[in-house]
This record gives C-alpha cells, structure tokens and sequence, in this order.
C-alpha cells in the first residue's frame, strides 16, 4: 500500500510535469483515493511553480528534485537532423527551473523565522524596559526613604488599615500599604492633597488599587501642589479613571506636619 511518506519528493517534480510514466500513475491513483495531505502538498507545488516569475536569490536545490528534473528533460540525441536546440540548452533550463523553486520555497522560510524572529525581540524589548522602569522606581524610592527633607504622613482610615505616605518637596509622594480592601470593579482609589486654605481644591496626587494581597505601592514623581501650602493627604473612592474633584468623603486621612 502506497504511503504520503513514498510521494514526499515527487510533488514539485509532478507539479512540473516531470514525473515518468509509471510514477505520475502511481502519484495520482493515490490522490484519487482521496488523500488531502498529498492533494494539499501537490497543491503547494504548483503555487510555487506558478510564483516563478517572483524568483527569489539562487540557492542550491535538493539533489534528488534536480537529478530528477534533469532526467525528465534530457533530449534523445536525433536520428536524422540535429536539433536547433541543444540538449545542453535543456538541462541548463531545467536547472533554473530547480533553482526557482528551491529559491522560492527558502524565501517563504526565510520570512517566517524573520518575523518569529521579530517578535521575539519585541518582547525582549518590553522586559528590559520594564527592568528599567522597575530599577527607576527603586532608585527613587530609595531616595526619597533616604532624603531628611522626605516627611512620613500616617493616613488613618476608621476600623481599616492605616496607609503611609513619604512625601518629598522636589521628588514627590511615596505612598504604600498592606491589608488594602480591593474596591469594586467599576471604582478607583485617589490620592488628594489637601490645600492649607480652605479656599483652594484639594488636589489629585493619583490613582490606584491594591493587588491581590492587599498590597499598596504608589510612586508620584512631583508634588502636585506645593508642600508647604499642603495641610494633608487624603484618599477616597471614587469612579474608575477618577474624578476632578472628591465625589466622596475620605476613607483615609492624614496631616502633613
């Protein structure tokens, strides 16, 4: 019984007409038992054998394609008249034919493992930008835990977790907690300052939520506003993408001293 893996090199040289007799029998008394793996591949190899006006760069052929190739078009030496076209001619073409295939099929390889290969650095690239990112804020952090001008604000909430701030006059807000409740899905926390004059805005510092664990990391690169002007920080809940001004009261509170 005939197998896919028996035709595997003959569907080019089929696709070109190359084939002998008692091989392209053979070939398509299988695809007439209905074999979709060969009808695909045969049907792949004509694609590739209509491609060739679009030849790719030249490269080396399998040797059994070109032995085969080679054979199907050598020219019986004429008995009576030479003929105008030499047998030389022939073998050369069906060389090129090989090499256009070959060539076409490699360009397809070529492109796929560039484009795996591009996609792969994208994602490299996103890792080491978030390493960068990741070592950025630990530099900051580090210096504003660090820097006696950084001022340690206590935000009390009633019967919750307390919240704390390190707040820096020229390299801003440090805000984190643990055991945070997860607002609803549809609901943000906000960060205000609270102006010492009771005429002015209180001021968005930021938004966030806790993770799974409860855990709060919030890095404000500036101060909104100026910290001597800053009475004290306040959180509240408020819709998700937050809000101009507080549409709530504050959950947590804290004086900047």
């Amino acid at each position: 019984m005939n197998t896919c893996s028996q035709f595997a090199e003959q569907y080019e040289a089929y696709a070109l007409g190359a084939l002998d007799a008692q091989e392209r029998a053979t070939l398509e008394a299988h695809l007439a038992s209905g074999c979709a793996a060969c009808a695909r591949a045969v049907e792949e190899a004509r694609w590739l054998v209509s491609q060739l006006a679009h030849l790719a760069p030249e490269a080396d052929p399998p040797l059994s394609l070109r032995r085969k190739l080679l054979d199907a078009v050598r020219v019986p030496k004429p008995r009576e008249s030479r003929s105008w076209f030499p047998a030389w001619a022939w073998a050369g073409a069906a060389a090129l034919v090989v090499f256009a295939v070959f060539s076409l099929w490699e360009a397809r390889r070529m492109q796929i493992q560039l484009a795996d290969l591009t996609a792969r650095l994208k994602i490299e690239e996103a890792q080491r930008q978030k390493l960068a990112e990741e070592k950025a804020l630990a530099e900051r952090t580090n210096l504003i835990l660090s820097d006696p001008a950084s001022k340690l604000v206590t935000l009390k909430a009633k019967g919750g977790p307390e919240v704390h701030a390190f707040c820096h006059p020229k390299l801003g807000i440090l805000l984190y907690g643990g055991s945070v409740p997860m607002p609803a899905s549809n609901r943000t926390y906000q960060l205000w300052l609270v102006m010492k004059d009771k005429r002015a805005k209180p001021m968005s510092a930021g938004m966030f939520r806790p993770d799974s664990s409860g855990k709060v990391m919030l890095m404000v690169p500036s101060m909104p506003g100026d910290m001597d002007s800053t009475a004290a920080l306040a959180i509240s809940e408020e819709p998700d993408g937050g809000s101009p001004q507080p549409t709530s009261m504050p959950i947590w509170v804290g004086a900047l001293t």
